[in-house]
C-alpha cells in the first residue's frame, strides 16, 4: 500500500506538470523517457548486480528513504507521460527485490494504476479529457490487465523482459523520428 501512496502521490505531481508546462517540453522529452525505462528493464541484471556489489561493500541493503524517493519520482513520470512508466518501476522493483518476474509485474500494475488513476482524475477535473479516447484506452487497459499477468506467467522471464525492452527502444526512436 506505500508504494501505491507514494505513486498516487507522483502520479498528481506529474498531472499538474503535464498541465502547466508548454506542449513543446513534452514533446522534446517523451522519447528520452522511453529510451530510459527500455534501457533499465535490459540492464536491469547488470543493475541489481551492480547494487549488490555495493550493498556488500557498505555492509547493508540500499537505503530504504532512496527506494522511496525514487518510487514517487516513478510516479511523477507515471502521471505526466504514462507510457514506459511500467517498464520504469518494474525495473526498479527488480533491482530492489528478488521477486519472480509475475510477482513484479503485478506489484508493478498496482503502482502504476495508482499514478494513472491519480492522474486521470486530475486531469478530468480539469476538463481536459476527450472521454471517448478515455473509454477506448481504458478498454485496452482493462483488456491487457486481464489477460497480460496470464501471459506473463507462461512466457520465459527473460526473452520477454528483452523484448519489451526492445520494443522500447523501437518506440523510442519512432517517437523521436
Amino acid at each position: 500500500m506505500v508504494l501505491c501512496a507514494e505513486m498516487a502521490i507522483g502520479g498528481l505531481a506529474g498531472a499538474a506538470l503535464l498541465l502547466l508546462a508548454p506542449a513543446s517540453v513534452f514533446t522534446a522529452v517523451v522519447p528520452w523517457l522511453v529510451a530510459l525505462g527500455a534501457v533499465l528493464l535490459l540492464a536491469r541484471d547488470r543493475i541489481r548486480s551492480w547494487a549488490e556489489r555495493r550493498a556488500l561493500r557498505r555492509g547493508r541493503a540500499s537505503s530504504p528513504w532512496t527506494w522511496h524517493l525514487m518510487v514517487p519520482v516513478i510516479g511523477v513520470y507515471g502521471g505526466y507521460f504514462g507510457a514506459g512508466a511500467g517498464v520504469i518501476l518494474l525495473a526498479a522493483i527488480a533491482v530492489r527485490h528478488v521477486e519472480p518476474f509475475a510477482v513484479s509485474n503485478a506489484v508493478k500494475n498496482l503502482g502504476i494504476g495508482a499514478a494513472n488513476g491519480t492522474a486521470a482524475i486530475a486531469y478530468l477535473a480539469r476538463g481536459q479529457v476527450d472521454v471517448r479516447a478515455a473509454v477506448l484506452l481504458g478498454a485496452g487497459a482493462f483488456v491487457g490487465g486481464w489477460f497480460g499477468p496470464a501471459v506473463v506467467r507462461w512466457l520465459p522471464e527473460r526473452p520477454l523482459r528483452m523484448a519489451i525492452g526492445i520494443a522500447g527502444l523501437g518506440l523510442a526512436v519512432s517517437l523521436a523520428v
